[in-house]
């Protein structure tokens, strides 16, 4: 029988700050914790992995450098086979991403596999939307925003406060 388990999708910086944040909250809460397993997928800049099961995914960064553009689609493919082996070895119940495009890319795979996503729009937009907030709204199962101001921007966003 497979391992139930809830995956967080998270990049560097603001982005693993915030999931370090909601997985504290998650498992100081959680009454399961014994029967779930939080696995992080995260880009390979990140230092501090908010749990201790970890996938690096190297996915470019393109606002440090836009010529990155070519290793997109290596990206995507390993994305994929990481989906494949997570989806063979746990029972996923959840997807959870703080961005950035490595949590798009990741929740979109698992997405076509009929999992459950929730993304969280980064709390640093107060007016304008995020490139992966962009793509992650057109498919996320929820939608979390954390400033009232994004309301009007994303319509169905859910309006939950920061983390």
């Amino acid at each position: 029988m497979k391992k139930k388990a809830v995956i967080l999708v998270y990049g560097g910086g603001g982005h693993n700050e915030q999931m370090k944040r909601l997985y504290n909250g998650i498992s100081q809460n959680a009454n399961n914790r014994n029967e779930l397993n939080y696995i992080s997928i995260c880009n390979s800049d990140v230092k501090n992995p908010v749990t201790n099961d970890v996938y690096y995914l190297k996915v470019p960064l393109f606002k440090k450098n836009f010529n990155e553009l070519y290793r997109l689609p290596l990206s995507v493919i390993s994305s994929i086979f990481l989906a494949i082996k997570l989806v063979r070895k746990y029972e996923i119940n959840l997807i959870i991403s703080t961005g950035p495009l490595v949590g798009v890319i990741f929740s979109f795979i698992l997405k076509l596999a009929q999992k459950k996503v929730i993304y969280i729009e980064t709390w640093s937009r107060f007016y304008t939307k995020s490139s992966s907030g962009k793509l992650a709204y057109l498919f996320s199962d929820y939608f979390y925003i954390q400033n009232k101001s994004l309301k009007s921007i994303y319509p169905k966003g859910i309006y939950v406060s920061r983390l």
